[in-house]
């Protein structure tokens, strides 16, 4: 959660307040490279990238799918500026080789070697919510191996999950929102 952040929050926590009878879960896989299906030959050629990311994204992205969703202001964006992060980081509870990737505030996925957004295509991603198609290759190449191992917790209200942001991804599962709510709180933490 919340890459976008810097320092990144540590870990985040998920309530659930009312949930629907089916579907609406919360799907958890881990993101240490150890543990994964990557080839070692696909993480080789992870080690060099640079995730280009912001909060202004991450919201333009959720207010394609949710047009009530809010955009940042200009005072909002000024205080959260993009960020470049490894793709490939250590986690902080163990050491392990992590994968820093799958969130929605991720615009781009370049070579640490390459020359930095131009600014005006930085305000595009951050406008429209549109990404890179860098983050799309690495998605579909890299998101089913790397969730081939997960674990859908299917929500009951009270149910409270807490999880370790470098060391796991998480998304919510399909469900009939037009017949069913599903209410959740959450928080993240350092």
């Amino acid at each position: 959660d919340q890459l976008f952040r810097n320092p990144q929050p540590r870990g985040s926590l998920l309530m659930c307040i009312a949930g629907p009878p089916v579907g609406g879960g919360t799907a958890f896989a881990s993101t240490e490279l150890s543990e994964s299906n990557l080839p070692p030959e696909l993480i080789d050629s992870l080690r060099d990238k640079v995730l280009v990311m912001s909060y202004a994204h991450h919201n333009a992205a959720c207010k394609r799918s949710t047009p009530s969703y809010p955009l940042l202001t200009a005072e909002q964006r000024a205080k959260y500026p993009p960020i470049t992060r490894p793709l490939i980081t250590r986690a902080q509870a163990n050491g392990e080789e992590v994968l820093n990737c799958f969130n929605s505030s991720v615009m781009a996925v370049l070579p640490s070697t390459a020359p930095p957004l131009q600014p005006d295509e930085m305000e595009h991603y951050e406008t429209t919510g549109e990404k890179h198609d860098s983050v799309e290759e690495l998605y579909s190449t890299v998101l089913p191996l790397l969730t081939a191992q997960s674990y859908v917790h299917q929500w009951e209200p009270g149910d409270v999950v807490i999880w370790d942001n470098e060391r796991c991804v998480h998304a919510a599962t399909w469900y009939d929102s037009e017949k069913y709510a599903r209410e959740m709180w959450r928080t993240t933490f350092r």
